[in-house]
């Protein structure tokens, strides 16, 4: 098991019970102790958890980020409902721009069956190559740095390239969201490239799952005051609901 996958994991115990043990996580993985201890002091370095005598206990509402590859069958009847809601805010011919992530990916799919053409900005390997593959769309891809496990391309030049452009739509997928922080996500790299679509964007939208409400991720992304609608599913919990239509930020779910 690489120990991305024992991380996953680690993290999801330490959610439903608070608490963990170096013994049985040892024996679960069939590793040593001295390699579940490595993995804790990783892991308590991202402030994820903090390590006492035995194993760790829940440092604080952080979720996990995990690798593409696994997150993409995650809540798909949710990212499905997300994509149609979002069908409705293009027209044929816009310039949209699409951050890494498998909520995109899921909308990307739902655009090709209703547009002809569309200029799409991203900066996801993997949704680039599913557009080019499928469509006769304009496809631009930043040069950067590629992450091999997110099979996103970040860096300076990456920004430098989205700098040169004016989007119609910039759809964001964020981690996480909560009144007083505002949203929020993993990652410095995908930050700084989230922002500069942001900045380069005409109208900005989160398709976000109703999961990502209520919990909270490292980075400060933007306030719900900064964009131009929430696109989520009917399962967000009313307190958000609540609070987004006191303040009169628009909510499509």
């Amino acid at each position: 098991m690489k120990k991305t996958e024992r991380f996953a994991i680690i993290l999801e115990e330490l959610k439903n019970n608070k608490t963990i043990q170096v013994k049985q996580l040892s024996e679960r993985f069939n590793v040593s102790m001295e390699t579940i201890r490595r993995d804790l002091e990783e892991l308590e370095q991202g402030d994820y958890l903090k390590r006492v005598y035995g194993g760790a206990v829940l440092l604080k509402k952080n979720i996990p980020s995990q690798n593409f590859i696994e997150r993409k069958n995650y809540h798909l009847k949710e990212k499905r409902l997300i994509a149609k809601k979002c069908v409705s805010l293009v027209k044929e011919g816009d310039f949209v721009a699409f951050d890494a992530s498998t909520t995109n990916a899921t909308i990307t799919q739902e655009f090709m069956s209703h547009f002809k053409h569309l200029t799409v900005l991203t900066n996801d390997i993997f949704n680039a190559q599913q557009i080019a593959i499928n469509t006769n769309w304009t496809v631009l891809l930043p040069g950067g740095e590629i992450n091999n496990h997110e099979l996103f391309i970040s860096g300076a030049s990456a920004i430098t390239y989205i700098n040169k452009f004016q989007i119609d739509k910039y759809f964001m997928s964020i981690s996480g969201f909560s009144a007083e922080i505002g949203f929020t996500d993993y990652g410095f790299k995908e930050c700084e490239i989230k922002m500069a679509l942001f900045q380069n964007a005409n109208q900005v939208y989160i398709a976000a799952d109703h999961h990502k409400f209520g919990q909270q991720a490292m980075i400060k992304v933007c306030k719900a005051n900064e964009i131009d609608g929430v696109i989520t599913d009917p399962d967000i919990d009313a307190e958000t609901v609540a609070y987004f239509r006191e303040h009169k930020y628009p909510l499509y779910f």
